[in-house]
């Protein structure tokens, strides 16, 4: 019985750690001085050719739950959302990549469930800003290999 309401309250642990990432795109996205992007799963099946700059989407139609970006280069709010979207990032997160750029810092994550990810997010560090792109759906790195194969030909 025990062994019942610890998994119970996993699950809860887990639904509300969900929910808090989306109520924080939310409550960023909502602020001024905040550009926000939200591309959700019936866009990406409405798309009929995702191409652009050499980035072939249309392998990821079917697989993403949503993609939201934010930016902001308020340095007051850059410091809010540095701090608050670099604690979400947990043990479930696996670091796939760093990135430096002159003064542009960025970190890859992913979470991971066997071959299938359910969520990359970058989390990028500016001379002049914050951002963050979540991609959010059921994929595999090879997937993400095929979208980027593109790029540079």
């Amino acid at each position: 019985m025990k062994s019942r309401y610890i998994f119970i309250l996993i699950a809860l642990l887990y639904t509300s750690f969900a929910f808090a990432q989306k109520a924080l795109f939310d409550k960023f996205a909502d602020m001024d001085n905040v550009q926000s992007v939200y591309i959700s799963k019936a866009m990406f099946q409405m798309m009929p050719n995702i191409e652009t700059n050499g980035l072939n989407l249309m392998n990821m139609k079917g697989k993403v739950e949503c993609l939201q970006i934010l930016n902001t280069e308020n340095k007051e709010k850059a410091d809010m959302m540095r701090k608050e979207f670099s604690s979400l990032i947990n043990k479930q997160h696996e670091e796939l990549m760093r990135v430096k750029d002159g003064k542009t810092n960025a970190t890859f994550y992913a979470k991971q469930k066997g071959d299938l990810i359910s969520e990359l997010i970058m989390l990028a560090n500016t001379e002049r800003g914050f951002s963050v792109i979540q991609l959010l759906g059921n994929f595999t790195l090879k997937d993400i290999q095929d979208i980027t194969s593109a790029v540079g030909k």
